[in-house]
């Protein structure tokens, strides 16, 4: 699996040739990204995917954020991420919760 970048944030997600999802990164100038969204196709879901491209993009990105915005989203970030504190993410002012917490990978 590989991460490659496009423009303006966009990245898609390749195995073996194929384009099997991708998704949005939003950086900063210091340095701090944001998963702004990531996708698999709908044909290549529940097959570890997902779990690997977000290691793939740390690789690609270094740390970055993420806040899931629904409960399969959650579950997964809790697994490979750890949860930031209200405190800690409000002072970023990007990384916003949308009801299932912040997470930093």
């Amino acid at each position: 699996m590989k991460i490659v970048k496009g423009e303006n944030g966009l990245f898609s997600i390749e195995v073996e040739g194929t384009i099997i999802g991708g998704g949005s990164m939003i950086e900063d100038d210091t340095a701090m990204s944001y998963l702004d969204g990531i996708e698999i196709l709908e044909e290549h879901r529940n097959q570890g995917h997902g779990t690997k491209a977000l290691y793939k993009i740390r690789e690609a990105y270094g740390t970055y954020f993420l806040a899931p915005d629904n409960e399969d989203a959650q579950r997964l970030y809790e697994r490979v991420a750890d949860e930031m504190k209200q405190a800690d993410y409000d002072s970023f002012g990007f990384a916003i919760d949308q009801g299932f917490g912040v997470y930093e990978m």
